[in-house]
């Protein structure tokens, strides 16, 4: 209870500004391990710390009125009778009113640090990754940052042996003769028409480079940690040097960097999946051998409705290149005849969006059969939602409101089924996307593609659904 006490007082009795300023040299002191007897350099400041971690961090209109465009959206927005207001919060993902979300809406931003997002998801070890940061934050004490400071001391780079120059962050993690080795050496792990390293790289843009080299998804993958790990062990490297009197060698830097890599696919944090697209400079251990995924191959069948119930499979799709979406509704009765498909343009924002309009287009025509409806769609997500009591997301209120009132008035089940299952309805939100108005099929003039789609899903013929398994 006593440790709360000063948490209560806060909210009780606003602080001063230099209460507040005191508060902060104590976390500042704490984090960078000073103590009474013994003060350490505070690198970065405590301000700067507190930012997002893409700017370096750890961790509305004066118009009168609202706009006409916003006075129609409230207008069409339905009510839900019985029901008490909910309120949804645009700025946070989830569409919950947060603290977070509010003051880095109202904060003074900095521009963002290339590489500073990705190093806390890279997979590398915290200090590697605190040692990154402030490498990316212009804070680690090399010479030329030393005489910055207004301290005096010749300075001598350790990487170069034969012509030593000044040692500069560029010059001891880019320019320097260890460092255009070491970044020759993993750059051979890369092929393709990849962008090219150049001396004239900054430290930030070298991650960015590196970064682009496979587009792999997930930010494990060796085209993201690598970087890391090169500059990690070229400063180890230069700190044996310098502190045992002993002479730079990039072949050290070459082997700690091909060790850590290695062992990481042997404790199983580096799987194949992290290294895909790579040509390694090192044998792959046994170990990680045995980790490579396996292939499954799972069966999808439509299965059709019991009588008097309607199959509804529905889709959305969504393109964010052109910023187009559309859905697709197909409806059939116990027997897998269509009795109705159709396909639309959707204003939607996005995927989710787009699959829930689909949805209820489905049961806004599903009202005029008079049936009980099971509904079926390839997002989990939306499934989710609609069976669930939340309302997820600002931007999907709407279509969420029109959904609670469908729900109570109609007889309704909802199922997911995965998008090898439900072919035919993600080719008509494809069809829908590209199209200015709403079309409407029967069975009769269905196009040619999807007709066959329908006949082998009525004759249950099952699609596959290829899916890979990691081993443990």
């Amino acid at each position: 209870m006593h440790e709360a006490v000063p948490i209560h007082i806060f909210q009780a009795i606003e602080p001063t500004a230099g209460a507040l300023k005191l508060l902060d040299q104590q976390l500042a002191r704490f984090f960078w391990g000073s103590t009474n007897e013994r003060k350490r350099t505070h690198w970065i400041s405590w301000e700067q710390i507190c930012l997002p971690t893409n700017e370096g961090v750890l961790v509305l209109s004066d118009q009168a009125g609202l706009p006409q465009h916003i006075i129609d959206r409230i207008c069409t927005f339905p009510i839900l009778p019985g029901e008490s207001d909910v309120p949804r919060w645009t700025l946070s993902r989830r569409g919950e009113f947060t603290l977070a979300s509010t003051w880095n809406t109202i904060r003074s931003s900095i521009p963002i640090v290339q590489g500073l997002e990705d190093l806390w998801l890279a997979g590398v070890t915290a200090t590697i990754a605190m040692f990154t940061w402030r490498l990316l934050s212009n804070r680690i004490p090399v010479d030329s940052k030393l005489q910055w400071r207004k301290i005096e001391l010749a300075s001598k780079c350790q990487c170069c042996p034969r012509r030593p120059d000044t040692e500069s962050l560029q010059h001891l993690f880019i320019q320097g003769d260890g460092a255009i080795r070491v970044w020759r050496e993993f750059d051979g792990w890369f092929e393709g028409n990849s962008h090219p390293i150049g001396l004239n790289d900054t430290i930030p843009s070298r991650i960015e480079v590196w970064a682009t080299r496979l587009q792999q998804p997930g930010r494990k993958h060796l085209s993201i940690a690598l970087p890391y790990l090169i500059f990690w062990f070229l400063w180890a490297e230069r700190n044996r040097s310098r502190n045992h009197g002993t002479q730079f060698k990039a072949s050290n830097v070459i082997w700690q960097v091909i060790t850590f890599v290695r062992n990481n696919m042997i404790n199983g944090k580096l799987r194949p999946k992290h290294w895909r697209g790579v040509r390694l400079g090192l044998i792959i251990p046994n170990e990680a051998e045995a980790q490579r995924p396996m292939r499954l191959t799972m069966m999808n069948k439509w299965e059709p409705p019991d009588q008097p119930w309607l199959k509804h499979n529905t889709d959305g799709s969504f393109f964010e290149e052109t910023g187009k979406a559309g859905g697709g509704v197909l409806i059939r009765d116990y027997t897998g005849r269509v009795l109705k498909a159709f396909a639309l343009p959707l204003d939607a924002h996005s995927p989710l969006e787009a699959e829930l309009l689909a949805m209820h287009h489905g049961l806004v025509m599903a009202a005029e059969l008079a049936m009980p409806i099971w509904l079926e769609t390839d997002a989990e997500q939306a499934v989710a939602l609609v069976r669930g009591n939340h309302w997820g997301p600002a931007h999907i209120r709407q279509a969420m409101a029109f959904l609670a009132l469908q729900k109570r008035r109609l007889t309704l089940r909802i199922s997911f089924i995965h998008r090898e299952g439900n072919k035919a309805a993600d080719l008509l939100a494809k069809t829908g996307a590209e199209m200015s108005h709403s079309r409407i099929f029967v069975e009769q003039d269905l196009p040619r593609e999807l007709s066959d789609i329908i006949r082998q899903e009525q004759m249950g013929i099952p699609n596959a659904r290829a899916q890979t398994e990691e081993r443990n």
